[in-house]
């Protein structure tokens, strides 16, 4: 077992694509208050993209489900930690180098990746979230993203996706999206979801990374039961309460909040969160897990 979004060291990037592929990526619409961009910053492999930055609207909110794996990689400890505060402003996922079992250089090499996004945005460094994905096990310094940043910076836009999905495979052999709409009081929300390693669920997430992002402004006293228990062979939701703003996500999830509901009653749009959202979230989760 690996830790999180790892891969046993000289593995390499797959190049026969697999023939569960789809024709084509799927076509993932616009989410408001989400901008992403794919660069190369020279960890994992050459002649393709090995990061990708998404800029989220102030006020986002955030949840995840995270690996149990004792052995988790510096990037699932700080994440472990950022997701307390329930806010996000920068995610930052690197493929290649997996910054696991690096020690205490790997710690540092996060600290550094987090303030220079902090400085770029400018942000609290507990907004700011990171992935890693890729060898176990071989130094990294952080300098080659921070040197990078600033450029994906430049580069952000609103459709990007199958170019940030792209840039976090490691042994995929083709890029995964997911998208569906949902009603929420009658107005119409908008999840997106990406993810890499989506066969390599189990156990405790393995090396999967997946990252939802949706549009919806939940108020903030709405506590909806929603989550992901991830299962060999599948995925399937389970009452996994968060208590976050405005938002639903998972196993990492973003909810910029950019639209909001006409006025109702607390109890009103309280019963749509929890009928109208959960089931497209389990759906894009599944659709990433399907196609590996």
């Amino acid at each position: 077992m690996f830790p999180d979004g790892a891969a046993p060291a000289g593995e390499k990037a797959m190049t026969k694509v697999s023939p569960l592929a789809p024709e084509r990526f799927p076509d993932l619409p616009i989410v408001r208050g989400v901008r992403l961009a794919a660069g190369t910053c020279g960890l994992g492999y050459k002649g393709r993209n090995d990061l990708m930055l998404a800029e989220l609207a102030p006020g986002t909110a955030v949840a995840g489900v995270l690996t149990r794996s004792l052995t988790a990689s510096a990037p699932v400890e700080w994440v472990r930690k950022a997701l307390r505060g329930g806010s996000a402003r920068a995610l930052v996922v690197n493929s290649g180098n997996a910054n696991a079992f690096t020690g205490g250089a790997g710690a540092k090499a996060v600290e550094r990746t987090v303030e220079a996004a902090a400085d770029l945005f400018p942000c609290r460094p507990s907004t700011v979230f990171l992935a890693s994905t890729g060898v176990i096990g071989e130094p990294i310094s952080g300098q080659q993203i921070v040197v990078a940043l600033p450029a994906l910076k430049g580069a952000l836009r609103e459709n990007a996706w199958e170019e940030a999905a792209a840039a976090i495979m490691t042994t995929d052999t083709y890029p995964k999206g997911a998208t569906r709409t949902a009603l929420i009081g009658g107005v119409e929300v908008t999840i997106n979801g990406i993810a890499k390693g989506s066969g390599m669920i189990g156990p405790d997430m393995a090396t999967m990374l997946a990252f939802v992002f949706t549009d919806a402004a939940i108020p903030a006293d709405v506590r909806p039961a929603v989550g992901l228990r991830v299962l060999e062979g599948g995925a399937a939701l389970h009452d996994a309460v968060r208590p976050c703003r405005r938002i639903l996500h998972a196993v990492v999830q973003y909810a910029v909040g950019r639209v909001r509901y006409r006025v109702a009653p607390l109890a009103h749009v309280a019963r749509h969160v929890h009928d109208a959202v959960p089931r497209p979230v389990a759906l894009v989760a599944c659709d990433v897990r399907r196609r590996r």
